[in-house]
């Protein structure tokens, strides 16, 4: 939430308490009941989403970063041993597919270190056991497949965290511009019976209303300040 959806819900909350505070008037009209148990209902909603968009991506994708990093010296000592591997097999071809330096692959996209990665670990597949000489076990090999695994994995994270806090972003404006209704379309009319009949209820409910912007130097809003109409 921003600030101005932060000042606006700490407003929907005091107007909500001072409604509860006077169910016994408020019950007296029907309607204005209804929409304060719909106002209430949005304010549990704003609670319930809030927690979504806050998301907080970065811890996964510093881990993100350091797997990529792990992975990619790896990659780079396997890829050695199967350079030196090529050699002696006289396989040139082979050489040239797994010469890959770690300045490469930490510049290269997601999709490129994937593919790369994946071509390496194939290699070493073909190779077998012929690689135990040359320092590499099927334990290294192993191990170098589960961390690409889990790269993967930790790829999608953010992004789907990014879409998570987007919807999560667009329902909460929807929820206010609800909430807003209730107030300014029903709410804030129906009390204006109490002006006469329960001052201090109508008092209360007006000063309530009030948005306070805390950290902000934008003027209060006119609506919100004003409303109910005399």
């Amino acid at each position: 939430m921003n600030n101005r959806q932060e000042s606006k819900l700490r407003m929907y909350r005091e107007t909500d308490m001072v409604l509860d505070n006077n169910k016994s008037s408020a019950a007296s009209i029907p309607a204005l009941a209804k929409e304060a148990a719909n106002l209430k209902s949005v304010i549990a909603l704003i609670d319930e989403l809030h927690p979504q968009q806050a998301i907080d991506t970065k811890g996964v994708t510093t881990s993100k970063n350091q797997l990529r990093e792990d992975i990619t010296e790896n990659v780079n000592t396997i890829a050695g041993a199967l350079f030196s591997y090529g050699t002696h097999k006289n396989d040139n071809d082979l050489c040239q597919r797994v010469n890959v330096y770690p300045s490469t692959l930490l510049r290269a996209s997601i999709a490129d270190f994937n593919r790369i990665c994946s071509e390496i670990v194939t290699e070493c597949d073909k190779a077998g056991a012929g690689l135990s000489d040359y320092g590499i076990t099927a334990e290294m090999v192993t191990g170098l497949k589960s961390r690409l695994s889990e790269f993967k994995s930790a790829s999608v994270l953010p992004r789907n965290a990014r879409v998570e806090i987007s919807t999560a972003t667009s329902n909460l404006e929807e929820l206010f511009a609800k909430a807003d209704d209730i107030l300014l379309n029903h709410i804030d009319v129906l009390m204006l019976q109490f002006k006469a009949s329960d001052p201090e209820f109508y008092k209360n409910y007006s000063s309530a209303r009030i948005i306070e912007d805390r950290g902000s130097r934008k003027p209060k809003d006119k609506k919100a300040k004003e409303a109910p109409a005399a």
